[in-house]
């Protein structure tokens, strides 16, 4: 690869990038500054040989060194995006000729938003194959049970192979309520989730704001953790209560067909036959 290259193989690295959280510019295909740019990146942060914008390398070279190091992970994982209103225009076709297997949909926020396009891009998403999941927006201030009942209201019923709800708690109203009143309204909320849904559903929140906010939350282990980590690692570090992540959001300045502008892109952790389970898992009886 070399600069101004263009085919198949440059979208390949462009898509990988993003999905590391390095900025390759559109995933056009085409190998200029940005792409190498953004290469160099991931190699200085992994120790690796700087590759200069004129320089023409092959499959043993930095791109084998990008793909030992992450690629090999991911290949193994299921790329998913999340989207809100933010994305107004998505086409979900090309989203799925890109290689992404799902998308998750903000549905609604607090106690007064509901997403105008939520039905739009909830509906599209189905019938072009795409796993999809919906995620409410929590405010810390807002009265979690009545925030519970919006979101099932705006998600409406969901389906065999949807994945169960997620709950974005990431960013409180100042002041905003200190644990443990505030893990106590998280948890009134997932519950009423639950009990409205009969599924278990995902927490999503950031590795900083979870090691602040959750330090002593013991009992949020009990639900999936969606995790915001975006620095260029093979595996994100995982904040305590959980062992494990279930989603790893990997970047909020991607870029993927289909999306007009940056998009957040996620990882499934496992395959599609772990996917099918996690869902299966996640219904209560």
């Amino acid at each position: 690869m070399k600069k101004g290259d263009r085919g198949p193989l440059i979208v390949n690295v462009q898509q990988e990038l993003s999905t590391l959280g390095i900025d390759p510019g559109p995933v056009d295909g085409i190998a200029g500054n940005q792409v190498f740019g953004a290469i160099n990146t991931f190699a200085a942060v992994h120790g690796l040989a700087q590759v200069p914008v004129g320089y023409d390398f092959v499959g043993d070279s930095l791109l084998s060194a990008i793909a030992k190091e992450y690629f090999a992970f991911a290949a193994k994982r299921l790329r998913f995006l999340d989207v809100s209103l933010y994305q107004r225009d998505l086409r979900c076709k090309e989203i799925v000729a890109s290689g992404v297997r799902g998308i998750f949909v903000k549905a609604s926020e607090g106690l007064a938003l509901t997403d105008p396009y939520f039905q739009r891009d909830w509906q599209d998403a189905k019938a072009e194959g795409l796993y999809r999941g919906a995620y409410h927006f929590f405010r810390p201030y807002d009265d979690p049970i009545l925030q519970a009942r919006q979101f099932a209201r705006a998600m409406g019923e969901l389906g065999e192979r949807d994945l169960p709800p997620a709950l974005d708690v990431e960013r409180p109203d100042p002041p905003a309520p200190r644990p443990p009143d505030f893990v106590a309204r998280v948890v009134s909320c997932l519950r009423e989730i639950e009990r409205l849904t009969k599924r278990k559903p995902l927490l999503y929140t950031y590795w900083a704001y979870a090691c602040d906010r959750f330090k002593d939350a013991h009992e949020l282990a009990e639900w999936p953790l969606w995790l915001a980590y975006y620095p260029p690692v093979k595996e994100p570090p995982i904040p305590f209560p959980w062992r494990r992540f279930t989603f790893w959001q990997t970047s909020g300045t991607a870029h993927s067909p289909g999306v007009d502008g940056a998009v957040d892109t996620d990882l499934f952790n496992g395959d599609e036959a772990a996917l099918l389970q996690f869902i299966a898992n996640s219904r209560i009886s």
